[in-house]
Parts: C-alpha cells; sequence; structure tokens
C-alpha cells in the first residue's frame, strides 16, 4: 500500500534529532496493522503520540567469507544477510543520520570494521493519505520497505549520493523498515523522511 505526500506541516525527521510532530487526535479513524508480530517487527505502539521517534536497529557481522562480502550484492534476496547467528548487537536509533566514514560494528574478526548489514524496523501511521518525501543515500546498498514493499533503494553506489524519493501512503499504520549493507571501502548511511502526514515510532515488544 502506497503513499501520496501531501505538503505537511509536520515533518518527519529520523535522521534529525530534534523533530516536529502533530498533535492528533486518538479518535480519528485509521486501519488496523497487518496482523500481528512477526519476528523482530514487534507491534505498533499504544501511545502516538508519545512513542520514541525513531526506529530500533539490528547490527550483523559479516565475515569476509559471507558470500555477500566475497561476491557482491544479493539484490532481491537482500532479507538473507540478517541471520541470528552474524548479529553482533542491536539499539535504539533516534537518528539515521550517519554520514561517511561510519563503521559500527567491529567483533575483532579478520575483516572488521567491514562486512556488516543494519536492519532498522519500527512502525508508521499515516494519520490521512499523503505522499511521504524521503532522503537516502548509502554506500553500498540500502533499501526502505513499507508493508514489506521496497519503496526506496540504492544499489552497489560507490560513494554517498542522495537522493530524494516520494511514496504515496494510504492514511493507516504499517510495519516500516530500513536496510543496508556494506563490504567493503566506503561506508556511509543517510536517510530521514522530510515530509508525510505521518508519525514513525519504535517498535513495541510484548513480555508475552
Amino acid at each position: 500500500m502506497v503513499v501520496r505526500l501531501a505538503a505537511v506541516a509536520a515533518t518527519i525527521a529520523i535522521l534529525v534529532g530534534c523533530q516536529e510532530y502533530r498533535v492528533r487526535n486518538e479518535g480519528q479513524p485509521v486501519a488496523e496493522p497487518p496482523g500481528e508480530d512477526l519476528d523482530l517487527t514487534g507491534n505498533p505502539p499504544d501511545d502516538w503520540q508519545d512513542c520514541p521517534r525513531g526506529l530500533q536497529g539490528y547490527y550483523y557481522n559479516l565475515q569476509e567469507t559471507h558470500p555477500y562480502v566475497t561476491s557482491g550484492r544479493v539484490g532481491a534476496a537482500m532479507d538473507t544477510l540478517f541471520n541470528e547467528d552474524d548479529l553482533s548487537f542491536d539499539r535504539y536509533d533516534p537518528s539515521l543520520e550517519f554520514g561517511e566514514a561510519w563503521y559500527p560494528v567491529d567483533d575483532g574478526l579478520a575483516a572488521d570494521p567491514d562486512g556488516f548489514s543494519v536492519r532498522w524496523v519500527g512502525w508508521i501511521r499515516g494519520w490521512s493519505d499523503s505522499t511521504l518525501s524521503m532522503v537516502l543515500g548509502a554506500s553500498d546498498d540500502a533499501q526502505v520497505l513499507i508493508d514489506g514493499e521496497v519503496v526506496a533503494e540504492v544499489v552497489d553506489s560507490p560513494e554517498l549520493l542522495l537522493g530524494v524519493h516520494s511514496h504515496y501512503l494510504d492514511g493507516g499504520v504499517y510495519p516500516f523498515e530500513v536496510r543496508y549493507a556494506q563490504r567493503g571501502d566506503a561506508s556511509a548511511m543517510r536517510f530521514r523522511i522530510t515530509e508525510g502526514d505521518a508519525s514513525l515510532c519504535i517498535p513495541s515488544y510484548s513480555e508475552e
């Protein structure tokens, strides 16, 4: 399901520390989220007015023998870069404005700090039908997914080149994900949402 971004007073910037959001009427009808929690995506927040803005990041260390490191991009199978056995750590990232020379994973393996991937997960709520405007740049590969659909992508880029991507989003609640992978030399990542009638929050994880 896609988003049309109407110019909006509330800017959702994941990369900027200080954000501005509209105060909304919680009684406003909104589509139900698509099913129960699957793996790391968790559940949408109970309180959209007071939930942590940003994404929950899972950082994976790809060893020098990993097929992505030795052979290059895995294309549509990018989700194969996030295996539990390769998980190094996880953390809350209020911003994805990392810029260049970004090497967050170093476990002392042979290829470290090169060769890693990150999966950021969260939930997005479209308060009304609108078009999202997203800035994305990465070296080497990155994807943005809404409800499992790739809505923005960087493929095998040797340097950080920022691009603006638009996506029409129907009002509702959807799982949101950003994926990143790096295999050598340059490492860079920047992402933010600059326009759209929507809010983005980290998942709520049930203890049950």
